[in-house]
């Protein structure tokens, strides 16, 4: 049964498929300029390039499609799942107060909520594969390239350096790696420009939709038990501007303070107040009986937000619980990184040599993130770097 606790969580196995996407991309690309990279006659080259952009782009379109299926029906279990979580739907606590309680089966109003949120949520992804590309700097701004265009600016690149001896063609296949690896497979909103990692967007999508299943769930729930007060989850490495985790609100402020006056209680130490809204909030709310108990009592979260100042020391350096969290991320982007590489590498047919001096890399930044984690007391989530298309 999906635990809305670990909605954090939730999206892993569609970013993962993100990941895989753009690991294959980077591979296949890398590929082509190994299989071209030979071909000096202008015309020649002219005419196996263009065979060569039609048969990608082919592939890509079917890679993407195989993926899509795959994430399609992930969503629609996810957002099912979730739906009919004890966490957001209780039919204990209905019955307990006396209120009727209609089944997922058999409730309309939560059908259609979840069938719009799917539709949207697959609607998104469609939108991501539909505008991926990558980003490269030319003249010191940043360009972004549909893939087939970045492949053909790579290959006359990677021709141009071969046939003049700036470089070989191992070289210029390292270089087109490593501005992809750099980039990362990305979307773009081409009306404002803004762009993102495709795993990261993915990632979004769905976290969004989770968030907006469960908060929409929870207003719907408050007008069934006719309740004005709310309680909010609690995780660990929350950032500090959000210590009201686990706490209660009163949208009319007799029971508990308002939610807006309970985030101004616990402003962080810079000042700053956190709401639920934030960018990347893993908080949700949920509708309560006003005379159920908290899940965490007062003097419970107090403790438990003591235990996430506790300072711990790796290298060197000092970190808290949320400071731990956000340099675990990093060696974790690090690590995704490096198997990207890998990927290009193997896929562009690069030495024996360099694909063992790039996996040696992986490994130690292996080590360092297993060897970190036990410092900072956190658990590994090396679903996080995994893709399977990568041994190690």
């Amino acid at each position: 049964m999906f635990n809305i606790f670990d909605l954090e969580v939730a999206p892993f196995e569609i970013v993962q498929q993100m990941q895989k996407l753009q690991d294959w991309t980077i591979g296949d690309i890398a590929r082509r300029i190994r299989k071209l990279g030979l071909i000096t006659p202008t015309a020649s080259y002219q005419l196996d390039l263009l065979q060569e952009l039609s048969m990608f782009d082919v592939d890509l379109r079917t890679e993407v499609q195989r993926i899509l299926g795959l994430t399609e029906s992930r969503i629609t279990d996810l957002y099912t799942e979730a739906i009919q979580s004890k966490f957001i739907y209780d039919k204990a606590a209905f019955l307990a107060h006396g209120i009727p309680f209609v089944p997922f089966e058999k409730n309309h109003f939560m059908h259609r909520m979840v069938d719009n949120i799917i539709t949207q949520t697959q609607g998104d992804m469609k939108n991501i594969t539909q505008s991926m590309g990558f980003a490269t700097k030319q003249a010191g701004i940043t360009v972004f390239k549909p893939p087939a265009q970045f492949y053909q600016n790579q290959m006359d690149l990677a021709t141009m350096k071969v046939a003049t001896g700036v470089s070989t063609l191992d070289q210029a296949i390292k270089q087109s790696v490593r501005e992809m690896v750099n980039s990362g497979l990305r979307t773009v909103d081409y009306s404002t420009g803004h762009n993102d990692r495709v795993d990261v967007a993915a990632r979004r999508s769905v976290f969004s939709g989770l968030r907006n299943l469960t908060n929409n769930q929870s207003e719907y729930n408050a007008s069934i038990i006719n309740s004005t007060v709310f309680e909010i989850s609690w995780h660990g490495g929350f950032r500090p501007s959000h210590a009201w985790g686990g706490r209660r609100f009163d949208t009319t402020g007799q029971l508990y303070p308002k939610e807006n006056d309970l985030y101004a209680r616990f402003t962080s130490p810079e000042g700053k107040i956190g709401t639920l809204e934030d960018y990347n909030c893993y908080h949700i709310k949920y509708s309560v009986f006003p005379d159920t108990p908290q899940v965490f009592t007062d003097h419970q979260l107090d403790q438990m937000n003591n235990d996430e100042q506790k300072i711990r020391v790796f290298e060197g350096k000092a970190f808290d619980q949320y400071q731990a969290r956000q340099q675990q991320r990093a060696i974790e982007r690090a690590m995704r990184m490096s198997r990207s590489r890998i990927a290009g590498y193997e896929g562009g047919g690069l030495s024996a040599e360099d694909i063992a001096e790039a996996k040696i890399l992986y490994r130690q930044q292996r080590r360092l993130y297993k060897e970190f984690s036990v410092a900072m007391e956190l658990p590994t989530e090396f679903n996080r770097i995994y893709t399977g298309l990568v041994s190690g």
